[in-house]
Formats: C-alpha cells, sequence, structure tokens
C-alpha cells in the first residue's frame, strides 16, 4: 500500500518538476568562430573569462546596455561563463527577449539604463531625435541594437528609447518590438507633427507620387538581385565571369510623414529591407572573386534569386494599390 501512495505521489509532483525545468530553459547560441575569448564584460577590453570554440552551444542569460553583446552559461546552467559579442554567434531568437543584465558598461550618458519590459530590435541604422519627426538629431544608433523603450508617440509611429544613457526617438518602421505596441505606455508630451483631430486625409495624388517614387526605387534594385543571380549561375555553370562587384544594395529611404501618406509603406519596406540584406550577403560574396566553393555559389545564388523575389512580389502589390485602393 505504502508503494502505491509513493507512486501516486511521484505522478503527482512530475509534472512540477517537468515545469520548472522548462521555465529555466535558456535560448541557445552557436559559437561561429573557430576559437574566441569570453570576456568579464561586454567589451572587447574587458578581461578574458574564458575560451569557447566553434560549433560550442551557449545559453543565452542576458543582453547588455546596446544589445550587441550576450551575457552566456552552459546549456542548463545558471552561472555566468562571461559575455560574447554577437557578432560571434549565430541564434534564431530575438535578442530583445532577454533582460537587461548589465546597464552600466559602455554607458555614455547622462540617463540612467533599466529594464523596462520592452525592447527594439532595430532593423537599420537609425538617427536618434529629440521628439518624434523631429529635426533635431541626438545620435546614430546602428543596425541590429537591441533598446529599452520608454515609451510611444500616441500614432505608433515612434518609440522613445535610451541608447546608451542618451534618450531619444526612433522611428517604428525601423524598429521591431518585442511585445504589444499598445502595452507600451504612450508618452503624453510626445507629438508626431500630426493634427490633433487624426490622420489628415491625403490627395490621390500626393500617394500616387509615393508610390512613384518607392517603384523608381525597387525596379533597379530588383535588376541588380537578377543580375547577381546570373552570375552565379554562370559560376555554377563552370564559366568564367569577370569579377567586377557592384556596390553594395542601398535602403530606401522613408520618413514618418512617407508612411503617414503612404500608410501601406509599413509592410512593404520590411519585405524590402530583407531583400536587400540577402542581395548584400550575395554581394559580398561576390567580391572575394576567385574560385568558390559549392556553398559559395550556392549561397550567392540562393540569396540574389531570393531577393529578386521579394522585390517583385512588393512590385506586384505596389500595382495592385495603385490600380484597385487608391482613388482616382
Amino acid at each position: 500500500m505504502k508503494k502505491a501512495i509513493l507512486y501516486l505521489l511521484l505522478l503527482c509532483t512530475w509534472p512540477l518538476f517537468t515545469t520548472a525545468a522548462q521555465q529555466t530553459e535558456r535560448p541557445t547560441l552557436r559559437v561561429e568562430y573557430d576559437s574566441t575569448y569570453l570576456r568579464s564584460l561586454p567589451s572587447r577590453d574587458a578581461q578574458p573569462s574564458g575560451s569557447v570554440f566553434e560549433d560550442d552551444l551557449l545559453a543565452a542569460i542576458g543582453r547588455n546596455a546596446d544589445g550587441l553583446w550576450f551575457q552566456v552559461a552552459r546549456p542548463g546552467r545558471t552561472e555566468s561563463l562571461g559575455w560574447i559579442s554577437r557578432e560571434a554567434v549565430s541564434y534564431s531568437f530575438n535578442p530583445g527577449i532577454l533582460p537587461l543584465t548589465d546597464t552600466t558598461t559602455a554607458v555614455t550618458g547622462s540617463s540612467p539604463v533599466r529594464d523596462t519590459g520592452f525592447a527594439v530590435l532595430m532593423l537599420g541604422e537609425a538617427n536618434l531625435r529629440n521628439r518624434p519627426n523631429g529635426s533635431e538629431t541626438v545620435g546614430t544608433v546602428p543596425v541590429n541594437a537591441v533598446l529599452p523603450v520608454l515609451g510611444r508617440s500616441a500614432d505608433n509611429l515612434w518609440f522613445e528609447v535610451n541608447y546608451l544613457g542618451t534618450v531619444g526617438w526612433v522611428a517604428e518602421f525601423l524598429a521591431r518590438l518585442t511585445g504589444d505596441i499598445n502595452s507600451v505606455p504612450v508618452n503624453a508630451a510626445s507629438t508626431s507633427g500630426i493634427p490633433a483631430g487624426g490622420l489628415p486625409i491625403i490627395p490621390p495624388e500626393i500617394q500616387r507620387a509615393q508610390v512613384e517614387r518607392f517603384r523608381a526605387y525597387l525596379i533597379p534594385t530588383r535588376d541588380l538581385a537578377l543580375q547577381m543571380a546570373n552570375y552565379w549561375q554562370v559560376i555554377r555553370n563552370g564559366e568564367i565571369a569577370p569579377c567586377s562587384p557592384p556596390a553594395n544594395a542601398a535602403y530606401y529611404a522613408y520618413s514618418a510623414r512617407d508612411i503617414v501618406e503612404l500608410p501601406e509603406l509599413r509592410r512593404y519596406v520590411r519585405r524590402m529591407e530583407r531583400a536587400v540584406n540577402e542581395l548584400n550577403i550575395s554581394i559580398e560574396l561576390y567580391r572575394q572573386c576567385g574560385i568558390f566553393t559549392p556553398e559559395q555559389i550556392s549561397e550567392g545564388y540562393t540569396n540574389a534569386t531570393n531577393s529578386s523575389v521579394i522585390l517583385d512580389a512588393v512590385l506586384d502589390s505596389l500595382d495592385n494599390l495603385e490600380e484597385n485602393i487608391i482613388p482616382r
């Protein structure tokens, strides 16, 4: 009878142990460098705290003030081994989900950095402005930085963030928020230049001008992607091609006002940014010249082809927008 009771108790408590184990699981990183140091602080100048090697697995337990370093531990452990630069590892999660575990290293501004529970991953380099849609720039935020979010503008077009101790505003379309945007507190003092009565009615001719400007950017960028795909196809066929790499594709330049005038840009540009990222990977591979491995040829061709497919889809969406949605 006692054995039966004990067995029943084990059955009842087993889910509790499972839940506790699940709660301690942490995102996993894979080391991409042949070997690299872990650091005692998130800085290349900090003392080494250990060494890791290619394909080592690490658990991410925190991030630093600008999110460009991970604090890491051994998988299944909580004791910190040190810090590793994000460029040295591969991962498949948004770094913004990690807690802020260092809020002082490399902080240069006067505003204390704190974990607000909200963070943005910067999808592109952005000007840090003194107010939403403001003309004064108080800093420049690099691509891939992860910043704590202090608030948002009432129209959801801007986030107030803290970048290494400097508080300012970044455009929403350049950032990916961790969490629900409606849960971020509105900064009551913010204004993005939109009339208090609500969004203005944008004349169709202004929207069509926005479409044409965007299309004028997309077509040559798509053509460049096709050119790169053709280059890699020539190499794949065993032919020799001249090594004359083009400049990297530029990202589309637009403002929060452009988003107000053509709200669809918010969706299109994010797809376009992915296409440009893949295209530039293909171009960077092209710059190596010489003899390419089969893996490099496959990667260059796949990225260029993916880029052209995405850009073609955006162009089709623009055609549909102009023909069926924007009033004539």
